[in-house]
Parts: structure tokens; sequence; C-alpha cells
């Protein structure tokens, strides 16, 4: 072993001052490895909490909405929907096309229960809704079409507004809407219809949950008097996420005025911004953290320099080096670095992992959209953190190297 590393490990295992207070120096050499831990550990934890934050909530966009949607600039509904859905299906990157009808209906159940809400008429729930539905018999499984809700009459509610209207599945509920076909505000005659409660969804995002119901294309084309080629929109789904925008691009150019064709990120840009905000506050915030920590090791080196400045005094007189002093004080940064910063990576990595598999740490569902924090822990994003912090300590660690090189030994020697 090379006599730097020799005295650079010894110092760390036996940091130590020589007079009154002598634990001090090994103190503060704890601490200097205490927050190179707590600095890797938080940065790695925030970053994966972020990453996991805008993953759960893209996820959960994209499986209640659509990759892309297809509208009518003039706000009306799309005309020859079956020509726009072949147009949409000769996409290669297509994978699922869904026709849908919408409408703003008022629903009731009492005197005091009476609400106004979006009514979906589709031909395939969405991925999130079908997936979290809880089904009025109990012999069919989460994930299944609830209670044959394609193939009925019923309506599907999310749990939010059946709580609101403190109704179960098999329970009925009055839908209210307008007539389509009326010229005159004084011959407008609502619609009314009663649907049994097929099935509750919760996708734990509110301003769905606490908006749509749900009803199978074919009924709420009856109800809402669409014609048989009219429609609202085409929900489309991509097999690839990447394929979004040269989707979106093609489908533009290949469909006629007045269809056009949103993004999943054009439709929810506000969300989107809230995210990327996040990606990249927290992680600067928080690397603050070690930036600090790692410059901490500047005054646990000076100290430990003073402390052992004799040493080093008889050191450089038995022929060690200003550069050999200069490398026992850089090695000893980079140990304190090293050591640090695998703590915080075995902290972050284990609590990450419990954190994935038992959800310990809860969220309030209506502000987060999720009841308990994500976590998508990466591993460039775990090199990148320990790989930083460790080049951090060794900067910081030149400062009191460069200090130490330049010990006289003689004066050293002489006046201690």
């Amino acid at each position: 072993m090379r006599l730097e590393w020799f005295l650079a490990l010894r110092y760390f295992r036996r940091a130590e001052g020589q007079r009154e207070g002598r634990a001090f120096v090994r103190f503060i050499t704890y601490v200097a490895v205490g927050g190179v831990t707590v600095g890797v550990a938080a940065l790695i934890l925030a970053l994966g909490i972020v990453r996991g934050f805008s993953q759960e909530i893209e996820g959960k966009l994209m499986d209640t909405g659509a990759h892309l949607s297809v509208v009518s600039y003039m706000d009306a509904p799309l005309e020859d929907a079956e020509t726009i859905r072949a147009q949409i299906r000769a996409q290669e990157a297509v994978r699922e096309v869904r026709a849908v009808i919408e409408e703003v209906v008022i629903a009731r159940t009492g005197p005091r229960s009476i609400e106004g809400l979006v009514l979906i008429g589709t031909d395939a729930l969405p991925e999130l809704v079908r997936t979290t539905a809880h089904q009025a018999s109990a012999d069919e499984q989460p994930g299944d079409d609830p209670s044959g809700f394609l193939s009925g009459d019923g309506i599907l509610v999310s749990r939010s507004i059946a709580s609101r209207f403190e109704i179960a599945p098999e329970d009925r509920l009055t839908l209210f809407a307008l007539e389509r076909n009326s010229t005159s505000a004084a011959h407008l005659q609502p619609r009314v219809q009663q649907y049994p409660v097929a099935a509750t969804y919760a996708t734990s995002l509110d301003f769905i949950d606490d908006t749509f119901l749900f009803l199978p294309l074919e009924e709420a084309r009856r109800f809402l008097e669409y014609p048989d080629n009219q429609v609202s929109r085409f929900e489309v789904m991509l097999h690839r996420a990447e394929d979004i925008e040269p989707t979106a691009r093609a489908l533009s150019e290949e469909l006629s005025f007045p269809a056009a064709v949103r993004t999943v990120y054009q439709q929810y840009a506000g969300l989107f911004a809230w995210i990327n905000l996040q990606q990249n506050i927290v992680p600067l915030v928080i690397s603050i953290i070690v930036i600090v920590a790692a410059f901490n090791i500047v005054g646990t080196l000076l100290m430990m320099m003073l402390e052992k400045t004799r040493e080093i005094g008889v050191l450089m007189s038995m022929g060690l080096s200003a550069r050999g002093v200069q490398r026992v004080f850089l090695v000893l940064g980079a140990v304190i670095g090293f050591v640090g910063s695998a703590l915080g990576t075995t902290i972050a990595v284990g609590t990450g992992w419990i954190q994935q598999t038992y959800g310990v740490i809860p969220l309030p569902a209506e502000a987060y959209y999720m009841d308990t924090a994500p976590m998508a822990l990466s591993m460039t994003d775990v090199l990148l953190v320990t790989g930083v912090a460790f080049v951090l300590c060794l900067v910081a660690a030149y400062i009191p190297a460069r200090v130490a090189s330049r010990i006289d030994p003689v004066r050293v020697i002489r006046f201690t």
C-alpha cells in the first residue's frame, strides 16, 4: 500500500486530536461523512419520487384519455365518422380507436341531489376506468367489462359521484339532457332517462372522478339523439408513446377540415407543465445539500491538518514530499466522499425499495392524484449522483491539501 493511502486511511479511522477535546476532530469527521450521506440519499430519493410522479401522472392521463384526440375545430360533432375512423386506422402506429360522444347532462337522485355532469358514450372504456371499476356482481373480476357495461344499458359512475349522490351499484340515476334539434329556447324540451348503476370506478384524478359518467356508445347516441355517422371525437391509442408527435403530424396532414388532432400533452398542458417544473426545480434545490456537505469537508480537513501539523512536519523531514502530503489529504477527502456516497446510496436504494414494495409513505389523493408516494429509482440517477458527489468531495479536499503541502517542516518541529 502506498504511504499516502496508509496515512489517509489511518487518519480517517483514528480521526482525533492530541490536545483537549481530542474527540472533536473525530466528531466533525463523522459530521462530514453524514452530510455527504444525507445529501446523496436525499437527492437520489428526490429524483426517484419526481421521476415516479411524472411516470404515474403521465400513465394515468394516457390511460384515462388517449395519446391523441381527433376533434372538430367548429366545437361541433364530427361528421362522416366512419371515414375519419378509417383514415385514423390507416396509420401504422395506431393500436386502438375509440368513438366518443360527449354532452353535459343534469344528474338527479332526489330533490337535493342534483348536479351538472359530463356524459361520455364510448365503445371501449379507457384503460384506467376499466381496471379500477368495482362491479355490481361479486362473481366478476376487476378489469373485466363491468356488469356487461358495454353490452347493456347501465351507467358507470365514479365512487366520488356515487358518494355525493349516495348511490351504489344497481341503484338508479336519472339524467336530463336538452333536445339537440330544438331551434329556440322556448321550445327546448329536456330528455329524461333513468339508468341503473352498473359499476363504480376510481382513477384518483379528481377532475375526471368528479365529472364523468360513462354509457355504452349506442345507448348514449340514442339518449343524446346523435345520428349514426356523428361522434364528438375519436380517442386514439398508439403502440408506443414515442410516436405521439409524428402520428399527430401525419394525421393533421391526412384529415380534412374541420377535423383537428390534439396530443395528450396539449390536452393536459397545465399538468405536464407542473410535472416539468418539479423535474427541473426539485433536484436543483436538493442538490444544494450535496454541495454544502461536500464543502463541509474543507473545514473537516483543515481541522485535521491543524491537529496533525507536527506529524506532517516529521514525515516531511523524513522525506515525504509536499506533493505526497497533498495526496494524503486528497485521498482522505476521496475516502470521506466514497464512504458517504456509498452509505447514502444504500439508504436511498433501501428506502426506495421499501416504498415501491409496501407504499409506506401516504399521500392525499385529492392533491397528488395517488394515495402513496411513487418511486422510480433509475440506475443512471444513482450513478450520476454518487459520481458528482464524489467529484465534489475531491474538489473540496483540494484547498486543505494545498495548505498542508506548504507546511515548513523545520518551523513546525521547532515551535510545536
